[in-house]
C-alpha cells in the first residue's frame, strides 16, 4: 500500500469512508476516535522522585563535594577528630538534592498545566458543518480546515490547496 501523500484524494477518501463535502459524521468520529485513540504523540514516562533525587547528584560540583566529604571523613578517622565536617557535608548535600527535586517536580506540573491549558484547537468538517475542535479529537478521515498561519494539527494529506 502506497503512503497516502502519493495516493489520489479519491482513493484517500474512499479509504476512510469520507465525504469531502461532509466531513465524518460525528458518530463515526466518535468510534474512530475510541479505535484509534486521541490525537497525540506518546508522552514518555514520568520519572519517579527517587530517580530524580538520585539525578541530583550527578553534577560535577556535588562530585566534589562527596569527594570532599569521603577525604574529610578518612582524614577525621585517621586523627581522631570525628565525622562532624564529613556529615555537614552530607547533609548540606540531601538538602540541596531534596530542594531539587522539589523544583523539578513543580516545573513538571506547571509544564503539564500549560500543555493542558494550551491544547491547539482545529477547524473540521463534520456533518457537513465547519466546527472547531481541539486537536487531540482529530481522528483518521478527518477533514481539517487550514488557514495562513495555523497550526498543523496531525499527519494528513491535503485536499484542496490555494495560494
Amino acid at each position: 500500500m502506497k503512503p497516502f501523500f502519493n495516493q489520489p484524494v479519491g482513493e484517500v477518501l474512499q479509504q476512510f469512508n469520507v465525504s469531502p463535502d461532509q466531513g465524518l459524521s460525528s458518530a463515526e468520529a466518535k468510534k474512530k476516535l475510541e479505535e484509534a485513540g486521541p490525537n497525540q504523540l506518546a508522552s514518555k514516562k514520568q520519572k519517579s522522585i527517587a530517580v530524580i533525587f538520585f539525578e541530583q547528584f550527578r553534577s560535577s560540583m556535588v562530585v566534589i563535594l562527596l569527594i570532599a566529604a569521603a577525604v574529610s571523613g578518612v582524614i577525621g578517622v585517621m586523627e581522631g577528630e570525628g565525622l562532624t565536617e564529613t556529615f555537614i557535608i552530607l547533609a548540606i548535600l540531601i538538602v540541596n538534592a531534596i530542594i531539587g527535586v522539589m523544583e523539578e517536580t513543580k516545573a513538571q506540573s506547571s509544564l503539564d498545566a500549560l500543555n493542558k491549558m494550551s491544547a491547539p484547537r482545529s477547524k473540521v468538517l463534520r456533518d457537513g458543518e465547519v466546527t472547531e475542535t481541539v486537536s487531540t479529537q482529530l481522528v483518521p478521515g478527518d477533514i481539517v480546515i487550514l488557514d495562513t498561519g495555523d497550526i498543523i494539527p496531525a499527519d494528513m494529506r491535503l485536499i484542496e490547496a490555494v495560494n
